[in-house]
């Protein structure tokens, strides 16, 4: 179908591992990533069962990148494919929360106070005409 690089890593699975690949391809439960790396893996197979189609080919059938088939490739090359169908644990955890919803709301209400309390105010008719304009155009 079209050029690409060549392959870093070849792939060549048994049947019984084909056999798992299929079936998580025919679930339809899992989740996206597992299927389009459990998808690639199988394109990519280049055992006796499998069409060993070219990166190319498996990345306009996927929707992947050629930089991901590779670290795909390696993955099942060093840690075996089960273990290369789900994602790499994130060594760091979640971030801290600096701001609760009790600070947020706080601050919104400040500012909406102080917003309506000016808008209200019969002196600025020409400021708030001024202001409305404004924000016309920046929408």
């Amino acid at each position: 179908m079209g050029w690409g690089p060549a392959k870093l890593y070849r792939i060549k699975f048994a049947s019984d591992e084909r056999r798992a690949l299929e079936e998580i391809r025919d679930q339809g439960t899992q989740k996206a990533r597992k299927f389009k790396r459990a998808l690639s893996f199988l394109l990519s197979d280049e055992g006796r069962y499998g069409p060993a189609m070219k990166n190319a080919d498996i990345v306009a059938t996927t929707g992947l990148s050629y930089s991901s088939l590779e670290r795909f490739g390696k993955r099942c090359c060093e840690v075996g494919l089960l273990a290369a169908l789900d994602p790499i644990p994130r060594e760091k955890g979640p971030r801290e929360i600096k701001i609760t919803g009790e600070v947020e709301a706080h601050i919104t209400r400040l500012a909406c106070a102080h917003w309506f309390a000016w808008m209200s105010l019969p002196n600025n008719f020409s400021l708030k005409r001024e202001i409305r304009d404004l924000q016309r155009r920046e929408i």
